[in-house]
């Protein structure tokens, strides 16, 4: 008689009862860790990844600028309203320090915002986030890149998936831009664009046509650092709360043509 291959013997045995007992552990060992996978994604709003330019052409002064923008923005009674407004789970956001094709950095991990509390925290945090890179090249291909791939096991579930990107070059890379953003938009994120024209004039085009995409994708122009706060704070309720820009009129900004 051919013998089955998985047959564990007479289930009276106290051998064939100790590794039925193994494998059912096991089975229920591996069943536990998806289960407590699962349930370790905390639903949110909006995942959000904001990647900053921290390449040569950014000097200190401008490095300044954009982390001192962005905890005002963050601290502004009008990004808590947008979160509100947006749902009732909150957002999670990351911040990446991008510059030449092998410098970038997570220079903050996901962090929960639903609250006032929490936006005060990150605005402190933002300005004593120290800056990693000082003299590479603007690459946007593969900090477009690296941010995408943080959405996976984050930690956080949701139906939006958000990459900002801030910056004032990187029209050098051309068609390796444009397809690095077509591959994330393929994964189904969004990606949206601050032009920065303070070295590189017509770079809204160059954001418009290479680095924004997917659905409300939109490109804002600042003609100065002087300027990040505010567009910052304006872009950031455009992509926190996007179905309910009424409440905020006149938001300066450039939408992504069909």
């Amino acid at each position: 008689m051919r013998r089955n291959p998985l047959h564990l013997g007479k289930i009276n045995s106290p051998v064939s009862q100790l590794r039925l007992w193994l494998i059912i552990v096991v089975l229920l060992m591996a069943f536990g860790n998806l289960d407590a996978a699962s349930a370790a994604e905390q639903e949110v709003d909006l995942e959000l990844v904001l990647a900053i330019d921290v390449s040569g052409s950014v000097d200190d002064g401008e490095y300044i600028l954009q982390t001192e923008g962005f905890a005002v923005a963050f601290e502004h009674p009008d990004i808590l309203a947008a979160i509100k407004r947006a749902g009732v789970q909150g957002v999670s956001i990351a911040i990446v320090q991008w510059s030449s094709p092998d410098e970038q950095w997570l220079a903050m991990e996901w962090t929960f915002l639903r609250d006032a509390a929490s936006l005060a925290q990150l605005g402190m945090r933002l300005r004593r986030m120290p800056r990693r890179f000082r003299a590479g090249d603007t690459v946007l291909s593969k900090a477009m890149k690296f941010a995408g791939q943080l959405f996976a096991g984050n930690g956080y579930s949701s139906r939006r998936q958000v990459i900002d990107v801030s910056g004032d070059g990187g029209i050098e890379n051309l068609g390796i831009t444009r397809a690095a953003r077509d591959d994330l938009v393929g994964a189904g994120i969004v990606i949206n664009g601050l032009a920065i024209e303070t070295d590189v004039g017509d770079l809204e085009e160059f954001y418009r046509h290479n680095v924004i995409g997917g659905p409300d994708s939109f490109v804002m122009t600042v003609a100065n650092y002087q300027d990040f706060e505010t567009a910052i704070r304006h872009k950031l309720i455009r992509e926190i709360a996007p179905l309910q820009l009424s409440n905020w009129p006149d938001l300066p900004m450039v939408l992504a043509k069909e």
